[in-house]
């Protein structure tokens, strides 16, 4: 039994073995004929990550140009100035989130959007807790003064909706009066198996 180890050079990553079904940096072969196997490694690229931002607000990392390797996840945070708020990501990545995770398996663009809180507009935050998704959907959202909003709470496969919090009102539809800035969070369990008796009889 011969053990390889595979160890790549700064800047190279491990791809994997030709020759051999083993898989790993490190494998261990039997020498039960000749054989012949090949380490392969493959050149990390870097990508470029392009941070804007629109209205009064920052982000982090810092709106600017930044430089990630390959496969990279990165969060980027969305953080709106006094008297603003966070609107929505545009560019390579959508959506109304002000934290969200980019994976840099190419050059990419983004633009954080703030917008500026009137007198007569109100901010609905709404989050999430466990596996499952809001229409609106999870982020922050502005609506006039005493605008009726609904919002429906769907469960993921294997999980079911538990209730809502920072609010009286119940069930996975729910309409709120925005009157103020609300905060609610739809929380969602892991679903319990079901088991069945099963009762084998025999005729002998």
């Amino acid at each position: 039994n011969v053990t390889l180890t595979a160890v790549p050079d700064e800047g190279w990553y491990f791809e994997g073995w030709m020759g051999t079904d083993k898989t790993g940096k490190e494998i261990t072969i039997k020498m039960d004929e000749d054989k012949e196997v090949t380490a392969q490694f493959g050149e990390i690229a870097d990508h470029l990550l392009t941070i804007n931002v629109e209205g009064e607000g920052s982000t982090d990392p810092a709106a600017g140009v930044h430089t990630y390797p390959d496969g990279d996840e990165v969060t980027v945070k969305a953080t709106p100035d006094q008297g603003w708020y966070f609107e929505e990501w545009t560019g390579d990545h959508e959506g109304t989130k002000d934290e969200i995770t980019i994976t840099m398996d190419e050059d990419k663009e983004i633009t954080a959007s703030f917008a500026e809180i009137g007198d007569e507009e109100n901010i609905l935050t709404i989050n999430i807790d466990g596996e499952g998704s809001t229409d609106p959907a999870e982020g922050t959202h502005t609506y006039e003064e005493g605008e009726e909003v609904t919002i429906t709470a769907t469960a993921d496969e294997g999980w079911s909706f538990e209730e809502w919090t920072g609010t009286e009102e119940t069930g996975e539809e729910i309409t709120i009066t925005m009157d103020e800035d609300k905060e609610i969070t739809a929380h969602f369990a892991e679903s319990e198996p079901a088991y069945f008796e099963i009762e084998i009889t025999s005729d002998n």
